[in-house]
């Protein structure tokens, strides 16, 4: 097979790792893989690490007809067979070049749980018509996806995942000391109960919710313990702020952006993930592949990660900074609860997001395609839970289309 991967911005986020997992493995089975983005990044990077030399293709708008020009011809000297693209911008360049070469195939993956404006959704509902397969990370995306203007149809579910070796206790780099990251953070190791958020600094993150409900909780209990904030953004001058004027620096830490997440997961007892909006968030499967039970808002495809089936974590409404307080006081001083949520949140990632489920399944579609085969989505058990019923889609419109 000849994939090509298509993205507009080759950051470091979710959306990157779960293209970097696909490639590693078409690779590793003797598959041609190629990358084309518009912005550089850290993606870029992993690639090159993989053997495959990024190609940089200017795209300034969905219609971009000179990219599509160089993307079609990039097509055509390569035997593209897939294009791979995972927003909307790469999206709609990656079916007009289908439409000038329809031997080329176009797959899309959907990571956002937001509705589109009434205009985005003609579009969606003209222009998608031509995917030979969508694919949305999670149910409450695949809904969402629908409701935009994608055919039913052509819309299936297949999880984000987690390589099955890192669904184990922790391990980390050998060669890093965790007192060493301990000390930098202000940890007193075995003394501190540590949580981690691994997060990025803008509104829909919920990291000033989160401080609020830390200085309740210090409110709470004189044991000690720290929160620690990893990641950049646009807020985190203004989160260190709040911080700063309400004393929380004793009981939290801002690492900035790291690339050693797994040993300050290795730190950590509880992971929080406290966003307003999410999709299926790699860092609250990530945490709980490391042994961590998590504590998650009740927000897009978190619930269908932590649940009453899943037991790995507890849920509170987003904004509800008591509720919040609450549940990481739960954790710290309710022993036989937080036994219970750590033991099941590696079996979860075992059975329901492990990576090899989602690139099997992946596979598949990619081979149906090829084959020329109607992709039709492997039956899935299906899960007693109920909560994801309990939030319906908003109503208020969000165009996507040009986050990026």
């Amino acid at each position: 097979m000849n994939i090509l991967y298509l993205m507009n911005f080759a950051g470091k986020g979710g959306s990157e790792k779960y293209i970097a997992d696909l490639a590693e493995r078409l690779i590793e089975e003797k598959h041609n893989v190629h990358f084309i983005y518009n912005i550089g990044g850290m993606l870029g990077i992993e690639f090159e690490k993989l053997g495959v030399t990024p190609v940089q293709i200017k795209m300034s708008n969905p219609f971009d007809f000179g990219a599509v020009r160089k993307m079609l011809r990039y097509c055509r000297i390569n035997d593209i067979d897939i294009i791979h693209a995972q927003h909307q911008r790469e999206h709609y360049i990656a079916l007009l070049v289908k439409l000038f070469r329809p031997k080329t195939k176009v797959v899309f993956t959907c990571h956002f749980a937001a509705e589109n404006n009434a205009l985005w959704k003609l579009m969606n509902s003209i222009m998608t018509r031509r995917d030979d397969a969508a694919i949305a990370v999670c149910d409450i995306v695949r809904r969402y996806m629908i409701a935009n203007g994608f055919p039913r149809k052509k819309v299936q579910v297949i999880y984000n995942g987690v390589k099955c070796d890192e669904a184990e206790e922790i391990v980390g780099d050998e060669s890093i000391d965790p007192n060493e990251i301990a000390a930098e953070f202000g940890i007193m190791t075995n003394f501190n109960f540590v949580f981690v958020t691994l997060t990025r600094f803008s509104e829909e993150k919920g990291n000033l919710f989160l401080l609020e409900s830390i200085k309740l909780l210090r409110e709470k209990t004189r044991l000690p313990f720290k929160v620690i904030f990893v990641g950049d953004g646009d807020l985190l001058e203004d989160c260190k702020a709040f911080a700063e004027e309400n004393e929380l620096f004793d009981n939290v830490c801002f690492t900035g952006y790291r690339t050693d997440t797994d040993e300050i997961l290795k730190l950590a007892k509880v992971y929080i993930n406290s966003s307003s909006k999410e999709a299926l968030s790699f860092a609250i499967i990530e945490a709980l592949a490391k042994g961590l039970p998590a504590i998650v808002t009740n927000v897009g495809g978190n619930i269908e990660i932590v649940n009453r089936d899943t037991n790995c974590g507890l849920v509170v409404n987003y904004g509800d900074i008591e509720a919040m307080a609450e549940a990481m006081h739960d954790m710290m001083f309710d022993h036989e609860l937080y036994d219970y949520l750590r033991e099941n949140a590696l079996e979860v990632v075992r059975t329901m997001f492990n990576s090899e489920f989602s690139i099997a399944e992946t596979f598949y579609v990619y081979e149906s395609l090829i084959d020329g085969n109607e992709v039709k989505s492997k039956k899935k058990k299906k899960s007693k839970n109920k909560d994801s019923d309990l939030f319906p889609i908003p109503n208020e419109s969000e165009s996507e289309a040009t986050d990026e």
